[in-house]
């Protein structure tokens, strides 16, 4: 899955199967941007539904392959938290990990 999002407010939310790619999928994910002009900084916060990536909640222990990136085509920006280093953000075999772990109570 890959949920898009911009300064601007565009969202995009889509399945994967590379090279099929759905996109009237939609995770009915909130999101909210905040832009600071003074310092040319904006903000996005996104929470997606558990239940529309996984028919299951994770159990402690369980970890899935997740990556952020930013895309800044105008300024030729591209940052990850794990870069793939293949020249295609689709390459799930560089992704780092997002394990779930049981809250403290």
């Amino acid at each position: 899955m890959e949920f898009e999002r911009a300064p601007n407010g565009e969202v995009l939310d889509l399945k994967l199967d590379l090279p099929a790619k759905t996109f009237d999928w939609t995770a009915g994910a909130d999101s909210v941007v905040v832009i600071d002009e003074s310092t040319k900084v904006w903000q996005v916060a996104t929470r997606i539904p558990l239940k529309a990536i996984c028919e299951t909640q994770p159990k402690h222990g369980t970890k899935w392959r997740i990556n952020l990136y930013r895309h800044d085509r105008t300024e030729k920006a591209f940052l990850a938290f794990s870069p793939t280093l293949s020249g295609s953000f689709h390459t799930p075999d560089w992704f780092g990990w997002l394990e779930f772990v049981q809250a403290e109570k």
